[in-house]
């Protein structure tokens, strides 16, 4: 009878003993799989915020050169249209003002809409500023050239979208990093772009 107490016994604690590994094995195999899901999960976020913060650059860079590459070209436009030295002081400052009038709205429109909204709106009003700053000469004269260079202002108004986009999507280890990158893009467009401004209106400076 001990000696089949004896075996019982050991065959209970071998079979135990299976089932334990048995469990240890399959809840290494749940972590391995569930580490490489979380692996997985974060390379598709960094791919994801990757474009997307290409994007955001881009967005920043643009608005910020359309007051750069433009610049060159602003005072013998001005001139054309019988502007003064005065008028352009008016040129150049209604830009500022109207990306202060607008900065707070899209901040706001952003919180209701989220950010694609916001950039969307101020990319169409960009796009409406340009196409009417090219054509001041054909639809008015100086008053029109006011009018797109307010409206240039206008649709520029996103760089505090873009920061809050930062902010709010990169992880905290890299978000100063990316704040810097968006920085040195937007002090690119105002100070670089005057240079292919410059480049191309020289050439045209006889005919303006």
């Amino acid at each position: 009878l001990d000696f089949m107490t004896s075996i019982n016994t050991n065959i209970s604690y071998k079979l135990c003993s299976d089932l334990e590994s048995s469990s240890n094995s399959s809840d290494l195999k749940l972590q391995d799989h569930g580490k490489e899901m979380v692996k997985n999960t974060e390379n598709e976020q960094s791919i994801k915020l990757d474009a997307s913060m290409v994007i955001i650059g881009f967005v920043t860079f643009v608005g910020d050169s359309a007051r750069g590459i433009l610049f060159p070209a602003l005072w013998p436009l001005c001139q054309k249209l019988g502007g003064s030295k005065v008028d352009l002081g008016y040129l150049v400052s209604i830009f500022s003002v109207g990306r202060l009038m607008v900065s707070t709205r899209m901040g706001k429109i952003a919180d209701k809409y989220r950010h694609r909204a916001a950039l969307l709106i101020s990319g169409a009003v960009l796009l409406f500023g340009a196409l009417l700053w090219a054509n001041t000469i054909f639809l008015g004269g100086l008053p029109v050239l006011f009018i797109a260079q307010l409206t240039l202002g206008l649709g520029t108004g996103s760089l505090g979208v873009t920061r809050s986009y930062v902010v709010e999507q990169a992880p905290p280890k890299v978000r100063t990093y990316m704040l810097a990158r968006l920085s040195a893009l937007q002090y690119a467009g105002f100070a670089a772009t005057p240079l292919a401004g410059s480049a191309v209106v020289i050439p045209l400076v006889p005919s303006l």
